[in-house]
């Protein structure tokens, strides 16, 4: 027998040896069980992004899909998404928003929506107040959205 061979065997012999080479048991998932918050625990947030839409789901647009394509200015989307957050554990989205005003700007209004569907279920949500959003193009700008958030 050539070394070559002698140390395949051999290499074989203790992969086998230390079970590497059998697959794992397969356990059944447990049941869901929703996540409950100690008063000690962190919390939890997530970036919340809402401004896509029917043209945003394209490979020359994005570069990773979602398996299931929406527009979030749907109400039942975003009640989705908070239900699937809270069964992870998160406590909050943390919300892109670039100010009250914009004819093109989605995310005043799906905030404004996002804001009542989060609070009829009894989630948190926070503004990530996006300061160089086009539709702020000056102090007064920034100042008065500001205001319109507080």
């Amino acid at each position: 027998m050539n070394v070559r061979i002698f140390y395949q065997v051999s290499m074989i012999a203790l992969v086998l040896s230390f079970g590497w080479a059998q697959p794992p048991a397969i356990q059944a998932a447990p049941a869901a069980v929703p996540f409950m918050q100690s008063s000690g625990d962190p919390l939890v947030f997530a970036f919340y992004y809402t401004w896509f839409d029917e043209n945003t789901w394209r490979y020359d647009q994005l570069s990773d899909l979602p398996a299931e394509p929406y527009v979030s200015r749907d109400r039942g989307v975003m009640g989705r998404h908070i239900d699937q957050a809270k069964a992870a554990g998160i406590d909050a989205f943390l919300v892109a928003w670039y100010g009250p005003s914009g004819e093109w700007n989605q995310t005043e209004p799906n905030l404004t929506a996002l804001l009542e569907e989060a609070a009829a279920r009894q989630f948190k949500i926070g503004i990530l107040f996006e300061s160089d959003s086009p539709f702020l193009g000056s102090t007064g700008a920034v100042t008065g959205a500001l205001q319109h958030a507080l």
